[in-house]
């Protein structure tokens, strides 16, 4: 109990680095940096692109050099990030350079820290360990923008960075003392096998798990039912706005407040897995999350916002499950690999979701998204979700 509370510790305080500063970074490049919103968007959405990349990369690394070993190294990049900002503040080109650095570091850290987490625990309480540490990242997620916008307003953003970067380098300097709970190899491995040998033991992982048939369900399943969501879930601020003429100020309230409400699905989600089976626990709360979403516009305002938190409750119980499900049906040496490839095939696939909901609310109506959300939520359920749970693998 005792590693896994300190692992969980210092995977929350690299949360809470990262939670004080990448909601401010927008409002900090247009308004401090002074730069264009829609070369801004261009910024992060090269930063997005490479990320999907360094998903895998991360993945595989964890499964090659160790968990820790690549935990670290991406951990690493966050503290060049925000010293970057901080020494650089109207260099374009390191702007540039510091954003990119830090989708590395969120998206090459997934895979590490989700994998090293459930393996401290036994396949008996994976589960539950699993849902606390993403109950710890919701409340880390939670209280970074309050802290981070109180330090704004009180100080300024270099304080921020400064504050950001103090967290990083203890939570890195606590990650040297972390457990590893598997390497393939050492993790000083040798320099001389080549990138061509590199990059075909990455494609052999890849393709490991495109073999498996447990896991070619789970990512055809997921990757469409999380597009589902994107047709919606990005458009339910306009919803709020346009159809119940809410400010932006009680529409940040409602999504602060049910950021705060669904910390204990993970738990809840965690008990299930562990009860149920993952399989039929991560089936069971995303069929009842669809079957809530075309409800939702024939709600009064009131029961609008007590339904969508319904929703995000039941939703957010399906992720440790499927960190559950990913762990029981994989082998150590691709494990990792196998959770970074589930990112990088959902991030392709979900991609066209916020122009599709785009489409559908200008040519037919707001309340459409979520008719249409449901239908393909559903769709999804069955035809790879049930088939999942007869595979036997529950």
């Amino acid at each position: 109990m005792r590693k896994f509370l300190f692992t969980l510790s210092i995977l929350s305080l690299y949360g809470l680095a990262y939670n004080l500063i990448h909601r401010f970074l927008i409002i900090y490049l247009r308004d401090v940096v002074k730069l264009d919103v829609v070369f801004i968007g261009t910024i992060f959405t090269l930063g997005a692109f490479i990320g999907m990349g360094i998903s895998i990369l991360s993945g595989f690394l964890a499964d090659v050099i160790g968990r820790k070993y690549a935990l670290m190294l991406f951990m690493s990049v966050l503290p060049i990030t925000l010293l970057t900002l901080l020494l650089s503040p109207f260099s374009i080109s390191l702007i540039v350079f510091s954003i990119i650095l830090l989708y590395v570091s969120t998206y090459g850290t997934r895979a590490p820290a989700r994998v090293l987490v459930s393996e401290i625990a036994s396949l008996e309480k994976v589960g539950r360990r699993v849902g606390t540490y993403f109950s710890a990242v919701a409340v880390v997620s939670a209280l970074g923008p309050i802290v981070g916008g109180y330090v704004i307003k009180t100080y300024n953003y270099e304080v921020l960075f400064s504050l950001s970067l103090l967290f990083a380098m203890v939570a890195l300097s606590g990650a040297l003392f972390l457990e590893e709970t598997y390497a393939r190899y050492p993790h000083r491995t040798n320099s001389r096998r080549g990138i061509g040998v590199f990059v075909r033991s990455l494609w052999k992982n890849i393709v490991k798990c495109f073999s498996n048939p447990y896991l070619r369900l789970y990512y055809l399943l997921f990757s469409l039912y999380l597009l589902a969501y994107e047709i919606t879930i990005p458009y339910i601020p306009l919803y709020l706005k346009s159809i119940f003429q809410l400010n932006e100020f009680e529409i940040g309230s409602i999504f602060t407040l049910i950021s705060f409400i669904v910390i204990p699905s993970y738990l809840l989600g965690g008990l299930l897995s562990d009860r149920l089976g993952s399989a039929r626990a991560m089936v069971l709360v995303l069929t009842i999350n669809a079957l809530i979403t075309p409800l939702l516009p024939f709600m009064n305002k009131l029961l609008f916002i007590l339904l969508l938190a319904i929703s995000n409750f039941i939703f957010s119980s399906h992720e440790a499950p499927e960190t559950s499900f990913v762990v029981k049906v994989t082998t150590p040496e691709i494990r990792a690999t196998a959770t970074a490839t589930a990112s990088f095939i959902q991030s392709i696939i979900t991609s066209p979701g916020p122009l599709i909901g785009g489409l559908i609310w200008s040519s037919l109506s707001p309340k459409a998204n979520f008719w249409i959300t449901s239908f393909i939520a559903l769709a999804s359920i069955l035809m790879f979700g049930l088939p999942l749970l007869k595979s036997g693998n529950q």
